[in-house]
């Protein structure tokens, strides 16, 4: 479940290196439709390189040392070691599926915030009087304090700025239909939609939408209006409702409405500020180099393996010392496990102290190299047991291939024969456990 999570961290970091060239790109060139192509090629950059990254040898590497980071299981020599990395795990696991909740419900939200912005788009154009034109369709609504704004083919125009008689308005928005703006505002919403947390990426929206009014606007000059009498117009539009951030609005906001002002008529640009584009390529450097560290890799590979739904019934191990203090008899821990009534797990031949020793003298720990030292790694492995007793179906839960799964696979098979069915009604079943290896590399 926290795939997307990981996804929109990374993308998120890109993010940060892109914009402040999105920035200047949009304040000080001129050239709106090379800003326009920019601007969507950025965002789906951002979007489109967090599973590409997996691919790059580098970031792979990065990810495979992550997995390897500790080989002492939670069974180790020290007998207490056990309890404080399965108490730090636990701790990091509850904070990282907390705030993946928060990040899904996050989503969630803006996604219906989308979407009741489309039904309420769907009444006002059902509410309204359209009439149909060659090449848009306008439709007439009578609230005059709405600022007029378009979406698809549609051109939303209330009575009284028809009643005007000022074309500059209608070129304009027909300017918006022309150029298809409202794909790269699909796009962008979208994108805030997966980002939401980053305000960056609503920043970008907006830079967007001002290179979308920077277009249009350019339109209508050129189609020979009086620049002074247009800003005029626009300057009446300030304070007039803006009725959905998914469409073109022809009113701004007070910081859009001075650039948009300042724009106007303004024709001096040249190739040098177009050239500011180039900076990405250090900026995606920038972020392979980040997402090289085995730090980053490991972070985001935990953050992959949250899991908010109920856990699997999993077998919990304790050194002798912890288990005669807590009075435990065997491996079976119900207060730590999600079972079904009346229903019993696996229990290893001898209990947990069995179990402890059974692993502590057959586990092998693979080397690694000294920067890993301290490190935990985790890997679960999940068996099911027949009503004979006999061990079958062994995996492992979210395998990555690394050393440390292959090392629990092959102890887990040592342990056939050594097992003791699941129970129900005084009767053996068919059981399922999980057996979690913890590794420390120890000095």
């Amino acid at each position: 479940m926290g795939q997307l999570l990981s996804y929109s961290l990374i993308a998120s970091v890109f993010l940060l290196l892109f914009y402040p060239v999105m920035n200047l790109i949009v304040n000080h060139n001129t050239k709106f439709r090379f800003n326009r192509h920019f601007l969507i090629t950025v965002i789906l950059l951002c979007l489109a390189l967090p599973p590409v990254l997996r691919f790059l040898p580098d970031f792979h590497a990065a990810q495979e040392v992550g997995n390897l980071a500790s080989p002492h299981p939670a069974i180790e020599t020290e007998a207490n070691a056990d309890i404080n990395h399965t108490t730090e795990y636990n701790r990091f696991s509850t904070c990282c599926m907390v705030i993946n909740i928060i990040y899904l419900i996050g989503v969630c939200c803006m996604s219906v915030r989308l979407l009741r912005s489309f039904i309420s788009l769907l009444r006002i154009r059902k509410g309204g009087n359209i009439i149909r034109r060659d090449d848009y369709n306008l439709c007439v609504i009578s609230s005059p304090d709405i600022a007029p704004f378009s979406w698809g083919r549609y051109i939303f125009l209330n009575e009284s700025d028809i009643a005007a008689g000022d074309s500059s308005i209608l070129i304009h928005e027909k300017a918006h239909i022309m150029h298809k703006h409202w794909i790269d505002i699909l796009i962008a919403e979208i994108f805030c939609i997966l980002l939401w947390y980053n305000p960056l990426a609503w920043k970008t929206r907006g830079l967007v939408k001002l290179n979308h009014e920077f277009e249009a606007d350019r339109s209508v000059i050129q189609s020979g209006a009086d620049i002074h009498s247009y800003q005029k117009l626009i300057i009446c539009h300030l304070m007039k409702k803006v009725m959905f951030g998914m469409t073109n609005s022809f009113a701004s906001n007070r910081n859009g409405f001075r650039k948009r002002v300042l724009m106007i008529g303004n024709n001096s640009s040249s190739r040098k500020s177009m050239l500011v584009a180039l900076g990405v390529l250090p900026a995606v450097v920038i972020g392979i180099l980040i997402f090289s560290f085995s730090a980053t890799a490991d972070f985001l590979t935990a953050v992959e393996k949250i899991d908010i739904l109920p856990h699997e019934e999993e077998l919990t191990l304790s050194s002798p010392e912890n288990t005669q203090r807590e009075g435990k008899d065997n491996i079976i821990s119900k207060d730590n496990i999600i079972s079904t009534e009346d229903r019993e797990l696996p229990e290893f031949k001898g209990g947990e102290a069995a179990l402890y020793d059974f692993l502590a003298k057959n586990m092998r720990y693979p080397d690694v190299a000294e920067e890993e030292v301290g490190k935990t790694h985790i890997v679960r492995v999940r068996f099911d047991v027949d009503p004979k007793g006999n061990i079958h179906n062994i995996r492992v839960k979210n395998p990555t291939g690394s050393l440390y799964e292959q090392e629990a696979l092959r102890v887990l098979n040592l342990t056939k024969g050594r097992w003791l069915p699941a129970v129900k009604d005084g009767k053996p079943i068919e059981g399922s456990a999980v057996l979690p290896f913890y590794y420390t590399t120890m000095e």
